[in-house]
């Protein structure tokens, strides 16, 4: 159909005009708020602390939402109930700017007795042990905000879990009361009314199934997983706490590859002939890819981070520090070593390696260290280094145990002949780029 001009003139001058409307709204339409804060608390896990403890709570304090301290673990053996208490620092805790909650954790025997005639009997247990621990800290000065129940609970048995915490609550109802959570657990209603109840829980995604091989696949945190957990708990509405893993374990395996041991602090485990070991660490670049994602776009109903669990310096099966740091703020920590060579006297010349990234690598590091033939006259190692000459003796490689960032450590050091007229030549010891490798 034509349209007359004039008509055809008046439907241009309206298209154009509508245009410039929707522009006007489009151009003074406010910007998307940015994505809400997500905080991060830290667990600090130790039943008993020490100096390296309390530094790290001090140094964590500046960026934590808070910490959650284990007070004790109830454990049941024959139907008996027992407390292994824990001893957190109160006078260092009642230092910091952060709130602190407490966490008493329970074995899973603790589901029989509260399905039995031993209930109420198990109930005022747990909530003794949590009462006595808070008025203790709050007597060495430390207010606490909260309490926390960990207890690892058969995903049958939620329905007796609620019955606990429904009894546990009017004891402390000036204080936060929360749980930890499986993820199991989401997808049973008896859940749903466990924690609609709750100041919030703790959703932890990190998990280990015992290898029964040398081989096998081992994997602490199944970051493809987490996406349709946060969906699930979305859906669900409760606040919660999303916990994400820092640490690892070595796994002792007997010499036919048969899982022997697992140990989850400490140095590496004694070991008998024929074993190996394998060390599995949670990997802070899955762990980065979901802080981005999470902090980009946060899920309904989700409050923060916490941090399973807070890095002290002396513990080699939890990330450092630095590590923790970059991965918090959504950053894949950056992984870089250097080689210094130094010559504090005639003839004498140190290589020293230094961690200058964010990472804590299980791995070997290993430098090329080149010189002219004959001119080393002697030579030593250090702090696990060890040389591997060329064949025709003028390169070493010096391969060694990573340290931790921020560290710098002596791998080597080298005698040189002087020259006919008694200096030592130029430059003659040169060392390469830092790289690692396999153990």
């Amino acid at each position: 159909m034509n349209l007359p001009q004039k008509d055809a003139l008046w439907y241009a001058t309206a298209l154009l005009l509508f245009a410039a409307i929707v522009a006007v709204f489009w151009l003074r339409a406010p910007a998307p708020p940015p994505p809400r804060p997500v905080v991060s608390a830290y667990y600090v896990w130790q039943m008993q602390w020490n100096d390296d403890v309390r530094e790290a709570v001090r140094v964590a304090d500046p960026s934590a939402n808070g910490f959650m301290a284990l007070a004790g673990e109830v454990n049941v053996f024959g139907g008996e109930l027992r407390l292994q208490r824990g001893y957190p620092d109160w006078e260092s805790l009642a230092k910091i700017h952060s709130p602190v909650t407490l966490v008493l954790r329970a074995n899973a025997a603790l589901g029989d007795l509260l399905q039995s005639d031993a209930r109420d009997k198990a109930i005022a247990f747990v909530a003794d042990a949590l009462e006595s621990t808070n008025a203790e800290a709050n007597a060495k000065g430390t207010t606490i905000r909260g309490i926390q129940l960990d207890y690892d609970c058969p995903s049958a048995k939620l329905a007796s879990y609620k019955l606990l915490v429904d009894a546990v609550r009017p004891r402390f109802d000036k204080l936060e009361l929360s749980i930890t959570a499986l993820p199991t657990w989401l997808k049973w209603s008896d859940f749903e009314d466990l924690v609609h109840g709750l100041t919030y829980y703790v959703l932890q995604v990190h998990s280990l199934d015992r290898p029964s091989t040398f081989d096998q696949p081992i994997t602490l945190c199944d970051t493809a997983r987490i996406p349709g957990y946060l969906r699930r708990a979305a859906s669900i509405g409760a606040p919660y706490y999303l916990a994400l893993p820092t640490y690892g374990y070595r796994f002792v395996f007997d010499e036919d590859g048969t899982f022997a041991a697992l140990v989850a602090e400490g140095p590496p485990p004694a070991l008998e002939p024929g074993q190996r070991v394998r060390t599995v660490m949670s990997d802070p670049n899955e762990i980065a890819d979901i802080v981005r994602a999470v902090r980009a776009q946060p899920p309904h109903a989700l409050l923060g981070f916490v941090w399973f669990r807070l890095p002290i310096a002396s513990d080699d099966l939890n990330w450092p520090w630095q590590t923790l740091e970059a991965v918090r703020d959504g950053r894949t920590p950056k992984t870089a070593f250097t080689a210094e060579l130094r010559n504090p006297s005639p003839g004498l010349y140190e290589v020293y390696i230094s961690n200058t990234g964010e990472t804590f690598p299980q791995e070997n590091v290993s430098v090329m260290v080149e010189y002219e033939s004959g001119n080393v006259v002697a030579s030593d190692s250090h702090n696990g280094f060890t040389p591997s000459a060329n064949a025709d003796g003028t390169r070493i490689t010096l391969s060694g145990p990573a340290s931790r960032p921020g560290e710098t450590v002596l791998a080597a050091w080298y005698r040189t002949r002087n020259k006919a007229d008694g200096s030592p030549g130029e430059k003659p010891i040169r060392v390469g780029q830092v790289v690692v490798t396999q153990l």
